[in-house]
Order: C-alpha cells, then sequence, then structure tokens
C-alpha cells in the first residue's frame, strides 16, 4: 500500500523535470510511494523528460498532461485526487532531495500527527539559505513587499520581520506558513480543511492554504533537520511578465479574500478557532460607507457637468467656459460632500433603513445650496447662469435619491450574502426579548440575525419560533463558535449582575460581544435614528476616550469652540447678566456636580431662561466639562451596577445624546446606556453632529421647564 504520494506541477521546466524525480528515486525510504506529474500545457518538450524514465532503472512517474495551463493550484489539487497515499508530498520541479531527506521528512510526521503541513529547510545551490517560512501577510507589508519602500527604513525592518530574517532557521519551529515549493501534508488534513483555493492561479495558494490548515486546528512546521536543494529558477522576459501579472492577480484575490490581512495575529493563530472571518464580511459597515462617499462623488460629478452640458443645449451661452465653472465644481464638490458628512449620512449608513438615508442626503443637498448660494451672492464679478443652477440643484436632488434607493438596495442584498450580517442570541424570555426581535425583523438594514435565546431549564423548547438554549451551554468551549454567534444582547436593564457576570470570560475566549441593550427608548435625535438599538458591551476593555490622543484632541477642540463662543457671545451674556440685575433676580445659581474620577465640582448658571447654560462653558475653559459628553450626575444620584461605572472615565458635557432623546423621563439606567453608547462611538465628528442639534437648546433653555424627576435633579 502507498503510503506516500509525491505531486509534481510543471510548465515548462524541461531541465528540471528528469532531475527532480531520479533525486526522489534515489532516496534511501523504507515506505512505498509514487511520483504524479501533472504538466500545464508545456511547450519546451518537457514530455520527453518524463517519457526518457521508460530507458532507466526507475520506474516512470504517472502523468497527466493539462489540454492548457490550468494554474498550480488547480493542477495540485488533480494530483490530490488521482493520489493514494496517506501523505502527499507537494514539490516544484527545480527541487533536489539528498538521499536521507525524504526519510526525515515522514519520520517527523508519522510522530507529530498533530502537523498538517510540514516544510523542510530550503537551501540555495551554493548552500545559502533561503527564508522558506514567513509571517502572515498585512496589508502594510502587502504593499511594502514589492515596493521599494520595503528595502528602507522603516519598511525594511517590517519586511524582515515578515521574512523572519531575526532567527537562525535552525531549530523546530511552528509557523504562519510556508513556502510552496515544498510542502508535506496529511490526506487526512486535507479531507477536514479542503483542497487549494483554485482562484489563486499561481502566488498565494500556499498563504492561503496554511491560514485554513490553521483555522481548522492543524499546525505548520517548519523542520530545519531536513534540508532540499532549490533551484529556484529565473523567469524569462515572458515569463517575468506573465508571472508578475499572475502575482498582482493573485495579491487582489487575496484582499478581496481576506481584506489584506490575515488580521491580528491573535485572531487567527488560535488554532481552535472554526469559522473564517472574512475581512469584507466583517467590516461591511466601513466598506459601505466608503462606496456611498464615492457613489456620492460620482453622481454629484456626473449631474454638474450634465447640468452644464443641458444649459449648453438649450441656450446660446458661450461653449465650454471652464474658466469660470471648473473651479464651481470643485467648490461645489467640497461644500455638498462635507455638509453630508457633518449631516451624518455617511456614519453608519449601511444600518440606516431608506428613509433615513433619503432624508439625510437631501437634507444635506439643500443645506449646500444655501451656503453655495450665499457665498455666489457675497462673490463679486463672479455670475453663474441661472438655468444651470436650477437644473444643477433638480437632478442632484433627484439623482442623491436614486443613488440612495438602489444603494439601500445593494445593501440588504449583500446583507443576504452575509456581509456584515451579526448572528447574535438574544438573553431571557420577556416582553422585552420579542419587542427586540420584532425590531430586528422590521428592519433587516440592521443586520441582525437572531439564532435564538439563552434561558433557564434543559432546552429543547422554542420561544418566539426560535430555539431556547440553557444559559450553562455558553460554558460548553465550542457552542458560541459552532453557532458563529458574534454577539449576545441582554435587553431590558433589568438583568441582575450575577446573572452575566459569570460567563463574561468564555465570551472574551470566544471573541463574543456581551452587550446591555435597551430597545424600548427611542434613541438620539427626534424624528431620526429611532431605529438604533442603544447597547454597550461589557467585555470591551478600552473606550476610545481613554486613548490620550483621543484626550487632547476632544480637549483642543473644547477650548477652541468655547473661547470664540464666548467672544462672540459676551454682548449677550452682559445682557443677561444686567437683565437679571435690574429685574430683582438672582443672577446665577450654584449647583453640584459629579464628574470624571468622580470628582466633585461646581456649575454657575442663570438663575432663568433663556441662555441658562452659557456660564457653563467656563467650566469647558476649567477642564470640569466638556461640549459633548456624559451627562453630569448630581451627587444624589448613585450607580448601583458596575457596568455603568465607565461613564466616570470621561468629562461630563455640556450636552449630549441624554438631551436629544424624545423620552423626557428617562430611567437612571436609560441615561447611564446612552451615556456608555456615547464613549463606545465617539468620534470628532459624532460630537459635532450633536452639537449641531442642540445649539438652539442651550440657548434658548427649552430643557428648562422639564417636570420629569430625573431630568430635574441634572438641572436641565
Amino acid at each position: 500500500m502507498i503510503e506516500l504520494s509525491i505531486i509534481i506541477v510543471n510548465y515548462n521546466s524541461k531541465d528540471f523535470l528528469f532531475n527532480c524525480p531520479t533525486s526522489i528515486y534515489h532516496s534511501e525510504v523504507t515506505f512505498p510511494f509514487e511520483v504524479i506529474v501533472i504538466d500545464n500545457a508545456s511547450t519546451d518538450g518537457s514530455e520527453k523528460a518524463v517519457f526518457s524514465f521508460t530507458t532507466s532503472p526507475f520506474p516512470r512517474p504517472e502523468l497527466t498532461r493539462n489540454p492548457k495551463n490550468f494554474g498550480l493550484a488547480k493542477a495540485n489539487n488533480q494530483g490530490i485526487k488521482i493520489a493514494q497515499g496517506r501523505y502527499l508530498l507537494f514539490l516544484n520541479p527545480d527541487i533536489t532531495l539528498a538521499p536521507k531527506e525524504l526519510q526525515k521528512l515522514m519520520d517527523f510526521a508519522r510522530k507529530h500527527p498533530e502537523a498538517g503541513v510540514i516544510g523542510p529547510r530550503l537551501l540555495n545551490p551554493d548552500g545559502s539559505l533561503q527564508y522558506s517560512c514567513r509571517q502572515f501577510y498585512t496589508l502594510l507589508t502587502l504593499l511594502l513587499r514589492r515596493s521599494i519602500l520595503g528595502k528602507i527604513p522603516p519598511g525594511k525592518n517590517l519586511i524582515q520581520r515578515h521574512l523572519m530574517m531575526d532567527w537562525d532557521h535552525q531549530s523546530l519551529r511552528e509557523v504562519d506558513w510556508i513556502l510552496g515549493a515544498c510542502l508535506l501534508v496529511t490526506r487526512e488534513a486535507i479531507k477536514k480543511t479542503g483542497m487549494m483555493d483554485e482562484r489563486f492561479f499561481l502566488y498565494f495558494e500556499d498563504v492561503d492554504w496554511c491560514y485554513r490548515m490553521r483555522k481548522n486546528g492543524w499546525k505548520v512546521f517548519y523542520f530545519p533537520e531536513a534540508e532540499i536543494i532549490h533551484y529556484h529558477q529565473r523567469q524569462s522576459a515572458k515569463g517575468l511578465k506573465e508571472a508578475w501579472q499572475a502575482h498582482i492577480g493573485s495579491v487582489l484575490k487575496f484582499i478581496a479574500k481576506y481584506g489584506g490581512l490575515i488580521g491580528r495575529r491573535r485572531d487567527f493563530l488560535i488554532s481552535s478557532a472554526t469559522t473564517e472571518k472574512l475581512w469584507a464580511k466583517k467590516h461591511w459597515s466601513e466598506i459601505f460607507s466608503g462606496l456611498t462617499v464615492l457613489t456620492d462623488l460620482v453622481t454629484i460629478t456626473i449631474i454638474f457637468w450634465l447640468s452644464y452640458l443641458l444649459r449648453l443645449f438649450l441656450t446660446t451661452a458661450p461653449s465650454f467656459d471652464f474658466q469660470r465653472y471648473g473651479p464651481l465644481y470643485l467648490k461645489t464638490l467640497f461644500t455638498v460632500m462635507v455638509v453630508l458628512l457633518l449631516f451624518g449620512s455617511y456614519r453608519h449608513s449601511s444600518r440606516k433603513p431608506v428613509y433615513q438615508q433619503l432624508l439625510s442626503a437631501l437634507q444635506g443637498v439643500l443645506f449646500s445650496t444655501f451656503c453655495l448660494l450665499a457665498f455666489l451672492f457675497m462673490t463679486r464679478g463672479l455670475i453663474y447662469s441661472r438655468l444651470f443652477l436650477s437644473l444643477f440643484w433638480f437632478l442632484l436632488i433627484v439623482g442623491m435619491s436614486l443613488n440612495r434607493s438602489l444603494l439601500y438596495k445593494f445593501n440588504l442584498s449583500m446583507l443576504e450574502k452575509g456581509y456584515g450580517k451579526k448572528r447574535i442570541l438574544i438573553w431571557g424570555e420577556s416582553e422585552v426579548s420579542l419587542e427586540l426581535l420584532e425590531r430586528f425583523l422590521q428592519n433587516p438594514e440592521l443586520g441582525y440575525e437572531v439564532v435564538g435565546f439563552l434561558g433557564s431549564g434543559k432546552g429543547n423548547k422554542t420561544y418566539g419560533g426560535l430555539p431556547v438554549f440553557p444559559e450553562t451551554f455558553l460554558n460548553e468551549k465550542n457552542f458560541l463558535r459552532e453557532r458563529k454567534v458574534m454577539q449576545i444582547l441582554v435587553p431590558g436593564l433589568q438583568t441582575k449582575k450575577e446573572e452575566y457576570q459569570r460567563f463574561i470570560p468564555q465570551c472574551k475566549e470566544a471573541g463574543v460581544d456581551l452587550r446591555l441593550v435597551s430597545p424600548v427608548i427611542d434613541l438620539l435625535f427626534p424624528q431620526a435614528r429611532t431605529f438604533e438599538i442603544a447597547s454597550f458591551s461589557l467585555v470591551r476593555e478600552q473606550l476610545p476616550l481613554s486613548k490620550t490622543q483621543n484626550i487632547w484632541l476632544k480637549r483642543i477642540i473644547d477650548l477652541t469652540i468655547s473661547l470664540l463662543t464666548l467672544l462672540l457671545l459676551s454682548p449677550v451674556i452682559l445682557l443677561l447678566t444686567l437683565f437679571h440685575l435690574f429685574s430683582g433676580k438672582p443672577i446665577c445659581v450654584k449647583e453640584a456636580r459629579v464628574g470624571k474620577g468622580r470628582r466633585k465640582f461646581f456649575v454657575y448658571r442663570f438663575a432663568s431662561p433663556p441662555g441658562r447654560n452659557l456660564f457653563q462653558l467656563f467650566n469647558i475653559l476649567k477642564g470640569d466639562l466638556s461640549l459633548v459628553g456624559v451627562s453630569p450626575l448630581t451627587e444624589n444620584i448613585s450607580t448601583k451596577e458596575e457596568w455603568q461605572d465607565k461613564r466616570f472615565e470621561a468629562l461630563p458635557g455640556l450636552t449630549g445624546f441624554w438631551r436629544l432623546v424624545r423620552k423626557s423621563n428617562l430611567s437612571e439606567k436609560e441615561v447611564a446606556l446612552l451615556d456608555l453608547y456615547y464613549l463606545e462611538h465617539w468620534s470628532p465628528i459624532l460630537d459635532f453632529e450633536i452639537l449641531l442639534k442642540t445649539i438652539p437648546i442651550l440657548f434658548t433653555g427649552i430643557f428648562a421647564t422639564d417636570k420629569s424627576s430625573y431630568n430635574s435633579d441634572l438641572g436641565l
């Protein structure tokens, strides 16, 4: 019975095709083997080199000749289907083996059944080392590998780490991947992992295969005791061009499959993982936002110049007046895109229903129209066709509406294919749990796929039409991975800490996000993102505002805007002071607050509206408050659950989500959740968006007469 099948894929390598099998037949081995040659339509007479074994003392390799060049991966897969051995050795034709090296490889494979892939130490013909084992690629190493930046520091240092040049390659080591010039693979590993990915015509098929082996629990070993000569033949000028094109094509396919990364090392080196997370599927929200930006740029450009051509067609205006309309195009493009960005058109755009996408796009278009018209009005000497402007803005509204509608349909189709899809479990069997499920069903753009519920009991029951799994199943090692669960949602904010606290380690180990969620409050801005789900991760360790660079950025923005506002509104502050003084009312009231690090501080406010919050700008200058932040707690409000304590890691704000919700009688936990939601999703653009919506509130005192007990405690 054959124990080892040796597969050689050949393409125009006649000069090596006799020597490689000959060195194999000279090997001193104690097991039966076979040699299989797959020829990819060579034109250099390679077939004659194989047939020359007919007159030699060795058996002739089994030859399969393809009608055309199918590529390396597909040809290797042909060999796998033909092979009969328990082990398979994949060799390039330009490999030469010393007599004892094949036996060394097989002896190691027998002693290590956990090894899926084994690679020997490759040497050049002069005995120098070839760096045949490497770290997985990242997008940066892909870009640096074939550019001049990879030859100079710091890019050179990164490439050296990728090639593992800081190691002498003389000891046994488990590695990320090994060059496909010589790979010993077990048939069992191939059965569980699958054959080579035939999308890769040449190059990267070895990277992809080793990656998938590791994800399926197999180890990839570099075994330096076996030393093999690799001639690494140089290509002709024509062959070099074809190889370069194949390399670029494989790079693009690799990026499409893995996003140019196989991620952070801690993610893909977990050998017990059973699921393959594609970068594009995992980051679909960011990709869709980028696609929205790109299509908006294209739409604005097409509409602008289409309007220009229509104006030329409908009037006797001078043709191609680019001196005036070229700069106007650039100003229009910049203004519309910036306004759309500030109106939140690109934030979480893949999770917005079509009406919300249309609304934000149309708001941005109309606001940018006023901005540009104001600019044109104030710019003397620059007169543009009113027909052109009318055509442009009308067609832009139509074009943006059509663009958003098509993007929405495209997003739904991609969600059905699993892009951006989040497989989740809902904790508990309650009305709130069913309400959460119903919201997901009514809003497919949210991208949630509910796997089932976590509940008490022994299982074997359903709730809301979905299975109920006992909470104790979370203790099982592969329960979450087998079901590809990405999040567990704990709804209602009424769950006691101890019920889910003990499962946090299991969630962290499985890479599952455990989140507190409240689906019952209407979130964020009035008549806006009511479809969003307010939630906060219980396993995320670092929030954006805990990073030093973000703290300083936010502080600089706070100081800049506060100083400018105080300078601009100093006459208003003076008038309000005089008004209170002559009316006989107290000018200011002093109120205690609890801020970052639970530090106590005081705020001063005008005793009555309007503009009662203006004095708090001085608290921003002192560093007690931020323009946008978490709610400033009073001393008589105490947090009773540990998950709420993270709100004390950031400065309270003059405004925040807690000012913008429709519901006035928010519970303490709901306000805390809004604060934590803000901290988890913070960005400068989000701050600007919140501030833009609350400027009228801050300076008119709309909430000053709110009678809700919680908001009155806050002095809102």
